[in-house]
């Protein structure tokens, strides 16, 4: 789920400012620990912000993120995941 976080507001950084913070791994450490943050705080409240000041280069990441656009963000890894979880009770019942 961390990692759908991370590429998504990646790619907007990358058209936003030209440089991917993937790419740099003091970055993407930062990165991490944010959206790692961001992900637990949804989990209590519907909305919250990712800051990291000079994520890459001096510019720096600020963006809102809301339950419903996180729950949409996630959507095909939990239905991934349901499909496989359907299939373990399926067979588990034999």
């Amino acid at each position: 789920m961390d990692r759908i976080l991370i590429d998504r507001y990646s790619e907007e950084f990358v058209n936003k400012y030209g440089v991917d913070p993937r790419t740099n791994p003091k970055a993407l450490i930062r990165m991490q620990d944010a959206v790692e943050k961001a992900r637990k705080v949804l989990s209590g409240i519907a909305e919250t912000s990712l800051n990291i000041e000079c994520l890459v280069e001096d510019n720096d990441l600020a963006v809102n993120i809301t339950r419903d656009d996180f729950e949409a963000m996630i959507m095909p890894l939990l239905e991934r995941f349901n499909v496989v979880c359907q299939k373990v009770l399926k067979d588990s019942s034999n």
